[in-house]
């Protein structure tokens, strides 16, 4: 027998101008709602609008683009279900590779790079099982760049002959240490 206590609160926001020509969005999400501060992220949202409003075209080129956290988390879940196992051995998986060979051990991002699950993390604790019964441990994804794990069913694992891991309840990343406005001031074309 086992049990798990949490809780969760998500915000978000979408901000047009009067003309609707602007528009801006901003979302938060906690497992502590003290730290839900929906004063600011209404700001963010409505300085986005306001900055949009009088969006112009530029040439067509090379640029470098910034994502904000809530846009990196979305592309960040992309590659977290994309780290199926079965998806990759049946060539169904960008970390797939030709002749049933998959990316596993392979550098995919920048060294800086190092996502990972933890169920007891201070920052996200998460449930410590899943849905169906496994337990969740913390588990290294990718490590200094390079994927180093799989997710794995309870069928593939042991048609596979390796330990069942479970998708993880959260994720998290971590690489560069400069903030948002470091890397938009720092960027001289994007």
């Amino acid at each position: 027998f086992a049990y798990n206590t949490g809780t969760g609160t998500n915000f978000s926001v979408t901000v047009r101008t009067e003309d609707g020509k602007g528009s801006g969005y901003a979302t938060r999400g906690y497992n502590d709602v003290t730290k839900l501060d929906t004063k600011s992220a209404t700001k963010i949202a409505t300085d986005k609008a306001v900055g949009s409003a009088q969006a112009k075209a530029i040439e067509p080129g090379k640029y470098t683009v910034i994502l904000e956290p809530a846009a990196a988390a979305v592309l960040l879940e992309r590659i977290i279900f994309g780290l199926d196992a079965r998806q990759a051995d049946e060539g169904r998986s960008f970390l797939s590779k030709p002749g049933g060979t998959t990316r596993l051990g392979e550098k995919m991002v920048d060294e800086r790079v190092n996502i990972y699950s933890d169920p007891l993390s201070t920052d996200l604790p998460t449930n410590t099982w899943t849905g169906d019964g496994r337990p969740q441990e913390k588990v290294s994804w990718i490590e200094k760049g390079v994927v180093k794990n799989f997710t794995y069913s309870r069928y593939w694992a042991e048609k596979k002959g390796v330990k069942a891991v479970p998708f993880p309840d959260g994720i998290i990343m971590e690489g560069g240490t400069k903030s948002l406005e470091e890397l938009i001031k720092g960027t001289k074309k994007g």
